[in-house]
């Protein structure tokens, strides 16, 4: 009984429970009203893509897509057909391996974002949205696993969904919260228009319509507003502002020769260094910049390339003598404690909370058992937080560092169910980040075997230090110091 003033209400838990079973019979009936056409159409797409491209990458948010395109492929005769959906790290492995640059794979490769960050897939050429983005970030990241500075592909084809107006986004998906943060977690290399941003949230937003926007704005704007996450290096070979000749970049691009490392000194006003590091696995290669006197390296593309068209103005060369190598070899001692800022965002962001998580427990003192206390202590420092005020003594002759990449990506998996759980959550009214996860990892953190697991033998979890991985290097140094 429940009593509300005067009035009395009776609850009838029998009609309650059959009012509910009607309504489901009744989702039931709908469901079963609904054709095969939307994923026919989808599956026939990706079969005619692969026909005018030997690897194709298609990428939907949600799982049960996925795994019914790859029934529906297969059944029509597809061949090579892959799944990886992160939910197993063998198929993540097995497509990363086949679409690797270099391969001579060929299929469909049907994936989900956890393919979309952090992995190179550059032997493929053309990529398709099963589903329209609701977060630019995510589309960026969907076309940079194939569209990159080494891919040998003289174009790419990007396919995006021009669905039903049923299945179409809303304007109420673009929230301006949402684009902030993108903004503040990862940069937006496409900005949405003003007059988008302010549409009725319950108008629908189609693919034709989000090309006809960009469209306008190139024309007015011009290709700028377009730029991809790599065009800051493109204009440095392309375009009318390129500081490579045309002709010495495709010597360099045709050449068979092998570099160990190509190194240029310059006479300088300042003293700077800018160093290319190689990737280890499939990781991908990393660019890094640091000036005399700075707190921090550079370490994002167009921080870069800026201080290269500053610093690359009427250079003059200088012969690459022991006292320029010891230089390299502080900046490259110094870049060692910061290489962590060249890691993807969410895997800065993963150790950040790995940190935050194990330091509380660290506080916690003798109150822990001695075993999870030496392990904690064991983490936090295979991954302590880069700092200009940590010193370490020169290392040119190490052979191996923690891979931090490794450490990353290890914590992820271990978190992955708290994570899933988070995401799942109808209550968040805003875009989910790692951060949302300190307070239950701190209040029910992993147990004292799952931490155990980072020093399994299994674990990859050392690599080849910075130093050993320079490509290129550009040293700067100050007219009347000695060379």
């Amino acid at each position: 009984m429940i009593s509300t003033g005067s009035a009395v209400a009776t609850f009838n838990p029998g009609v309650a429970c059959d009012r509910e079973i009607e309504i489901y019979k009744r989702i039931e009936d709908l469901l079963r009203e609904l054709s095969d056409g939307r994923e026919d159409a989808k599956t026939d797409m990706l079969i005619q893509r692969r026909k005018k491209h030997d690897l194709v990458i298609a990428f939907d948010t949600y799982l049960i897509t996925l795994h019914d395109l790859n029934r529906r492929l297969r059944q029509s005769g597809a061949d090579n057909v892959m799944l990886a959906t992160g939910e197993t790290k063998g198929s993540r492995a097995q497509v990363q391996k086949r679409l690797s640059l270099g391969s001579t794979a060929t299929g469909i490769a049907l994936c989900s974002d956890a393919l979309a960050e952090g992995v190179n897939l550059q032997a493929a050429s053309a990529v398709a949205f099963l589903d329209m983005p609701t977060v630019v970030r995510i589309a960026e990241q969907r076309i940079g696993r194939i569209d990159r500075m080494d891919t040998h592909h003289r174009e790419i084809e990007v396919f995006w969904p021009n669905d039903a107006e049923e299945f179409a986004l809303r304007a109420s998906d673009l929230l301006l919260d949402r684009m902030k943060d993108v903004a503040d977690l990862l940069g937006s290399n496409v900005p949405l228009p003003p007059h988008l941003l302010s549409a009725d949230p319950e108008a629908s937003i189609r693919a034709e319509e989000m090309q006809r926007i960009l469209s306008e704005l190139a024309s007015e704007a011009g290709s700028e507003v377009l730029r991809d996450a790599f065009q800051a290096v493109r204009s440095l070979v392309e375009g009318a502002h390129r500081l490579v000749p045309p002709d010495v970049y495709k010597t360099v691009q045709r050449t068979r020769a092998q570099f160990r490392t190509a190194v240029c000194v310059l006479r300088t006003e300042q003293r700077w260094g800018f160093y290319a590091i190689a990737a280890v696995g499939r990781a991908a290669p990393r660019w890094m910049y640091v000036d005399a006197g700075s707190s921090a390296p550079i370490t994002d593309l167009d921080g870069i390339v800026a201080r290269l068209r500053e610093r690359l103005n009427q250079p003059t060369e200088a012969q690459l003598d022991e006292h320029a190598g010891e230089l390299m070899a502080e900046d490259l001692d110094r870049l060692q404690l910061w290489e962590e800022r060249t890691l993807p965002r969410r895997k800065q962001r993963a150790l950040d909370l790995l940190r935050t998580v194990l330091d509380a427990e660290r506080q916690k003192g003798a109150a822990l058992n001695p075993l999870r206390r030496k392990v904690i202590r064991d983490i936090l420092e295979l991954c302590p937080a880069p700092s200009a005020t940590r010193k370490r003594e020169p290392t040119p002759d190490l052979d191996e560092v923690v891979d931090l990449d490794a450490v990353a990506e290890w914590w992820i998996e271990l978190i992955r169910p708290m994570w899933q759980r988070h995401l799942t959550n109808t209550r968040r009214r805003r875009p989910a980040r790692l951060s949302d996860l300190v307070v239950p990892l701190t209040e029910n953190p992993p147990s004292t075997e799952h931490l155990l697991s980072i020093f399994d033998s299994e674990m990859p979890l050392y690599t080849i230090p910075l130093a050993r991985r320079v490509t290129a290097a550009i040293v700067g140094i100050p007219a009347g110091t000695p060379v």
